[in-house]
């Protein structure tokens, strides 16, 4: 920076960048081992989809209208789950939705789907982007793996996020799964599917 300050701004964006990534990544690593560990244990409490995912919204709305994608939500009003709010907002579906935009290609959709399945509610979050081979999918929720890389616009991470998703899911007693596509079939389109299934819990207010 001293040798050359006229690229200082650039220099300065790029490490805030690197360092915004090196608090989440040791965040994330903190929280995965603390539950690994049984030394956080969440008060499960009831959570309302629809409104969950709102706010959920809000924070990877600037990704999602820096490649234009369409966030098409079909969650009925009335579907509460048991989770812990503050982890299932800002570390589930905050890192759920972020992945797909990622992989995403600019100008496509994320299709998100809820709906009762017994006691529980299926969540399924859908891109149409670049899918994932077969041999990543294995690995995905295993943090010992190298999983990182590069979204559709050169977007990185920390390669972190999918195995603290699993164990924060796991710790709601619900259950997470990936189906992904590399290339279109006759069947099915490229990109990736998340499902996750949690416990449904009606809601007073429908219930009465």
């Amino acid at each position: 920076l001293a040798e050359r300050p006229e690229k200082s701004q650039i220099y300065l964006a790029q490490l805030s960048n690197k360092l915004d990534m090196g608090m989440e990544l040791i965040e994330s690593v903190k929280t995965y081992m603390a539950i690994d560990e049984k030394k956080i244990r969440f008060e499960l409490q009831k959570i309302n989809l629809k409104e969950a995912f709102a706010k959920a919204n809000l924070l990877i709305h600037t990704g999602q209208e820096k490649k234009k994608i369409t966030i098409n939500y079909d969650i009925d009003a009335s579907l509460t789950i048991l989770g812990d709010p503050h982890t299932f907002v800002y570390s589930v579906i905050t890192n759920l939705l972020s992945n797909a935009i990622k992989f995403s290609f600019p100008q496509s959709k994320i299709d998100v789907v809820a709906c009762r399945v017994g006691g529980t509610v299926e969540v399924r979050i859908r891109d149409y982007g670049i899918g994932m081979p077969t041999e990543l999918k294995e690995k995905v929720f295993d943090p010992t793996q190298p999983t990182s890389r590069k979204g559709t616009a050169g977007e990185t991470g920390t390669g972190f996020g999918m195995p603290l998703v699993e164990r924060l899911v796991q710790s709601y007693e619900g259950n997470i799964l990936i189906n992904s596509w590399e290339a279109p079939t006759e069947n099915v389109e490229q990109g990736t599917e998340v499902i996750i299934k949690l416990w449904h819990v009606m809601d007073e207010a429908v219930a009465a």
